[in-house]
């Protein structure tokens, strides 16, 4: 491999984090068991190649299958090297308020 040009500044970092489209969009159609299969490899990869991974949201409005955020709390929990959320505040489409509101 050749070396880049050394006028250029290096850089290190601490970690590389990459990160996906939401899950279910890559994972529509696959079974549950076939799901954590393949993140049980996604982080094996991690592991051996230094990188956290990002697996998107599992819920981004109030339209998508909640059993996606079980789908998640599943994959989280028997993996060490993939991080995932829940968008969990949205506008009402009927009313155009928020979904969510702080307590006061």
């Amino acid at each position: 491999m050749q070396r880049r040009d050394s006028s250029w500044p290096v850089y290190e970092v601490q970690t590389i984090r990459i990160s996906t489209q939401p899950f279910p969009e890559y994972t529509r159609g696959m079974s549950k068991q076939a799901i954590l299969a393949f993140f049980h490899d996604l982080d094996n990869l991690a592991k051996q190649e230094g990188f956290i991974a990002g697996i998107g949201p599992a819920l981004m409005s109030e339209k998508d299958d909640l059993a996606q955020a079980q789908v998640l709390a599943e994959i989280l929990g028997l993996t060490n090297n993939l991080h995932g959320s829940v968008v969990v505040a949205a506008t009402m489409a009927s009313t155009g308020r928020p979904c969510a509101r702080p307590l006061t």
